[in-house]
């Protein structure tokens, strides 16, 4: 019985010419050691995976530049505090440091509506602790599990539009989007334009 091999080519379509080939090559190997477990295949910098079936996957990892990661940015600017750049999408220092992230943008108003949300969460959770075990109690756990969870993930986010809506209201323009790595960068590209 023959090996059918299936080829999965993240970087470019391969010509019938070397899928022949590579067909041939691994059908060879194949037949050769037979074994049941991943090598490598050091020809096209792939990872051979043959499987209990006798079907070989090969799968190249797409390359990417370190480095060239692009983000879009909107900025603004206040008459006298200068540029800020906000990153367009998820927030990541949001996601992992909540609060403090919000103390440290200036957004006062959330951190304090966080912090008391918090608060009423833990003193529900101690309520619940003490009650007797019950399975309202196993409701009132995973609603507080859920409860938690959102106050962790909303502001990754909500969290760059709440900073937009912040600095709108303090007093700084909208001016234009710009591609960049970080905000800095971005804010020199602006400057350089004006």
């Amino acid at each position: 019985m023959g090996c059918s091999p299936v080829y999965a080519d993240c970087i470019s379509r391969t010509t019938l010419y070397e899928s022949w080939r590579l067909y041939r090559w691994h059908a060879r190997l194949y037949a050769r050691t037979k074994e049941e477990t991943a090598t490598s295949y050091t020809e096209s910098n792939s990872l051979r995976l043959p499987f209990y079936t006798g079907c070989i996957i090969i799968v190249r990892p797409t390359q990417t530049q370190k480095g060239n990661h692009m983000k879009t940015f909107n900025i603004y600017k206040h008459p006298t505090q200068g540029f800020e750049a906000v990153k367009v999408g998820f927030s990541w220092p949001a996601f992992f440091f909540g609060i403090i992230w919000m103390l440290v943008k200036k957004l006062w108003g959330l951190a304090g509506l966080w912090f008391a949300m918090y608060v009423g969460l833990s003193l529900i959770e101690a309520v619940t602790d003490q009650s007797q075990e019950s399975g309202a109690q196993a409701l009132v756990y995973l609603i507080l599990a859920a409860g938690y969870f959102a106050l962790w993930l909303v502001p990754a986010f909500k969290g760059n539009k709440w900073r937009e809506e912040n600095l709108s209201k303090r007093g700084y323009e909208l001016l234009s989007s710009a591609q960049a790595e970080t905000p800095d960068a971005a804010v020199a590209e602006r400057a350089k334009m004006a």
